[in-house]
């Protein structure tokens, strides 16, 4: 419904002043002077090269920018970034696939319950599906198993007859208050700057997001979500507030929007687009989304890088 034009090889070769610079949106020359005064610098050499920063380098002088904005001086701060434990860099894996996940008899079963009890608005049972559903296969599988093919079939009728609008608003009400349940309910975060979700600004359906909030929360991964038609200029602004590892747009629908345009803002986030509405390849450096789960793989690396 939503490959991958971004990896991690950057992060294992290491980065360079200038990069760690513009992701931190400081001078080259404050690097410099934050390693010759207070020993935050580059750790990785290979002979023949410039010494590079490691993501763990990174993450200890976005450690010293958060607590420099909290009041302390930049000496001080660096003495307690380097009083930490050394901050880890593996990011978060996917949970193991639940044992026995519903074979194709079961799924098939589900997906005519629920096609039943929300033609029937019965939107009690729908939600008790849903959220057992979630709570015994998580997220994705919900997503990819059960919702999927309902709501199809419910786009299939409205194609053909003009009827059902009743049906598919009444389910994607219970299905976005399922997944709000799953996001909120995690109360502890593993990542210290949020994923930000946001709909392209002609965009009005959100459940995919909602859908990726809901299975980052299940991986401990923090999210604020922006919801539908946001501004590009609103987006630039919660991006500013919100200082976020990585930026997600959806778009269903046509959108010739550019994109380059948004890029620009330091410390820079990941960028990615989602949704088979935008008309263009992304820019470069931005990553594209083709399913839920490699969004949420990929979004959760980020998180943690």
């Amino acid at each position: 419904m939503w490959g991958e034009s971004q990896d991690n090889s950057v992060m294992d070769q290491g980065l360079s002043v200038a990069l760690v610079a513009r992701r931190l949106g400081v001078a080259p020359a404050t690097l410099r002077t934050w390693d010759h005064r207070y020993g935050l610098g580059p750790s990785e050499h290979r002979e023949g090269t410039h010494r590079r920063y490691s993501a763990g380098d990174l993450a200890r002088l976005e450690h010293m920018q958060r607590l420099v904005r909290t009041g302390f001086t930049p000496r001080d701060a660096a003495a307690a970034v380097l009083a930490a434990p050394a901050p880890t860099t593996q990011p978060p894996q996917p949970p193991a696939p639940p044992a026995g996940l519903p074979d194709r008899a079961a799924t098939a079963a589900m997906v005519q319950g629920l096609k039943a009890s929300s033609l029937a608005l019965d939107v009690r049972a729908a939600a008790e599906l849903i959220s057992e559903a979630i709570e015994a296969n998580g997220v994705v599988w919900t997503w990819d198993d059960l919702l999927l093919p309902t709501m199809a079939a419910f786009g299939d009728t409205w194609s053909r007859s003009g009827l059902g609008v009743d049906t598919e608003h009444a389910l994607s009400e219970v299905v976005s208050a399922a997944f709000s349940r799953t996001t909120y309910a995690a109360t502890k975060h593993l990542n210290d700057r949020p994923i930000l979700l946001a709909s392209a600004p002609n965009e009005q359906h959100t459940l995919p997001l909602e859908a990726i909030a809901a299975a980052l929360a299940e991986l401990g991964v923090g999210t604020r979500f922006l919801g539908a038609r946001v501004p590009f200029d609103s987006l630039m602004l919660a991006v500013r507030r919100t200082g976020p590892r990585a930026v997600i747009l959806w778009s269903s629908i046509h959108n010739a929007v550019d994109l380059s345009a948004i890029s620009t803002i330091r410390p820079a986030p990941r960028w990615a687009i989602g949704g088979p509405g935008w008309s263009t390849s992304p820019p470069a450096g931005w990553a594209k989304f083709e399913s839920l789960g490699q969004a949420v793989t990929q979004l959760a690396a980020w998180a943690a890088d």
